[in-house]
């Protein structure tokens, strides 16, 4: 049930992305839709010279007092609930 809620919220924020352009969460954040120009690029692989098309990305910026809880509460997951890695020594006999 949770997932179909987040999915509902998502899909929520790109509608109104895609008619107004921006949302602002209260307490969360701002979403805005940029409009990036065209631009010459390289291809990375092969060095070629590419024309990159102009764009419509979505940028998102914290609000300052979520930014400041995250940072604050920044142990990454995986290490809040790994087991203690091995320090590779062994037990004096």
């Amino acid at each position: 049930m949770a997932k179909e809620i987040v999915q509902a919220t998502l899909d929520a924020i790109v509608a109104v992305l895609a008619t107004e352009g921006r949302l602002e969460p209260r307490d969360f954040g701002v979403f805005e839709v940029r409009v990036t120009k065209a631009r010459k690029a390289r291809n990375p692989w092969t060095g070629e010279e590419v024309m990159v098309p102009e764009g419509r990305r979505v940028k998102f910026e914290a609000v300052k007092e979520m930014a400041e809880r995250v940072a604050d509460d920044a142990t990454p997951a995986s290490e809040k609930t790994a087991a203690p890695a091995a320090t590779g020594s062994h037990p004096q006999p």
